[in-house]
């Protein structure tokens, strides 16, 4: 197989495994940032196996397998004050936006709830996204991407191999023709001619994007892959050898140093603006990042680098409504303020964002 036929190859591969990671990104994104605040390389996620992305989705953003036999997990919400508002009833739940948040039932079918906690949309969809600009993707029975409007009419017919959520007017799809990753507007037509292998979405004005090029390779892939950050008329913005991670916020995305193996932020320039000198880190979200020590403990910097909540935490999420969810020595989950200060105490097994007076928390009953 020469050089271009394994390239093509292994591009067919990864568009069934990226088709598996945008799935998990439409009905997972809203649900899990928190734990996982998408601290993951787009390399490891677009060029993983299958089973690597399954098991991100399952371990990161919750999309799991239940076992019968095992302890009946299901997931509740809890106001600020730490009541639970709506109980445990759906195997997996997402945020609330426009007043709606994704639900999904035993039979892995998603709908839609309410702030009451009512269906608003029975369950019947393989995949649905949470709320964006307006819109909600999700997949037809044949698995192809459309979406609706906040009244569940579906404004743009089921016709994408892969598309995403919205971002700051346009989301990534995939166009089956040219095999290539673009971006469509509102009415479900092209802002960005697809000509890319693989994408993320735009954040702060820039979206990563990748192709894969035919090359000689030590690990006989027979190709390699170059990635790029692009504004919203497709052009380049800046090229990085660094390994990023996640996606611009508030202006700056971490990244991961090679000698060091530290993480650290890059601006929007791909500038370094903090230097690599933490052992993990999340996405900036209300002006604080969590990031961890070399004792596996997390805390809170600002935009500076500037310690301004200490490393008292094994785990923890990004702040959202002034909330982040953390967990203390014992393994129990529960809330804190920029301050640092305990607002709803720890006793969840699993604590997600605050997202319109609302946060999920999971519950184990026996």
């Amino acid at each position: 197989m020469g050089k271009k036929q394994t390239a093509q190859a292994a591009q067919t591969e990864k568009q069934g495994t990226k088709k598996s990671f945008w799935m998990g990104i439409l009905v997972g994104f809203a649900v899990f940032t928190v734990a996982a605040g998408l601290a993951f390389s787009a390399y490891s996620i677009f060029s993983g196996s299958k089973g690597t992305v399954w098991e991100w989705a399952r371990d990161v953003l919750g999309i799991s397998e239940k076992d019968p036999a095992e302890e009946t997990v299901q997931y509740c919400y809890i106001n600020t004050d730490g009541e639970v508002v709506i109980g445990e009833r759906w195997a997996t739940v997402g945020d609330f936006n426009s007043g709606y948040a994704p639900v999904m039932n035993d039979q892995k079918l998603w709908g839609m709830i309410d702030v009451n906690g009512v269906l608003a949309l029975e369950p019947q969809y393989p995949y649905i996204s949470f709320f964006s600009e307006g819109l909600v993707a999700f997949a037809g029975q044949d698995e192809y991407f459309g979406y609706m409007n906040e009244d569940f009419e579906v404004v743009i017919e089921p016709s994408f191999y892969m598309a995403s959520f919205f971002s700051e007017g346009v989301a990534a799809a995939f166009d089956s023709h040219t095999e290539k990753w673009g971006f469509i507007d509102s009415y479900g037509n092209w802002a960005i001619e697809p000509q890319w292998d693989d994408c993320f979405f735009f954040s702060d004005g820039i979206c990563q994007v990748i192709n894969y090029v035919d090359a000689d390779t030590e690990d006989g892939s027979g190709y390699t892959t170059e990635s790029f950050y692009i504004n919203k008329k497709g052009e380049t913005v800046f090229r990085t050898d660094r390994q990023t991670i996640g996606y611009f916020s508030e202006g700056l995305m971490a990244y991961l140093d090679a000698n060091s193996q530290l993480k650290g932020f890059l601006n929007t320039q791909g500038k370094v603006a903090l230097v690599a000198k933490w052992a993990n880190c999340l996405n900036f979200s209300e002006g604080l990042a969590a990031v961890m020590n070399d004792k596996m403990m997390w805390g809170f910097i600002n935009a500076k680098g500037e310690q301004v909540i200490d490393f008292l935490f094994t785990d923890c999420g990004s702040f959202t409504e002034g909330l982040a969810p953390v967990r203390d020595a014992n393994g129990l989950w529960g809330y804190i303020d920029q301050n640092g200060s305990w607002v709803i105490a720890p006793q969840f097994e699993e604590a997600y964002n605050f997202s319109e007076g609302l946060g999920i928390v999971r519950r184990v009953q026996k």
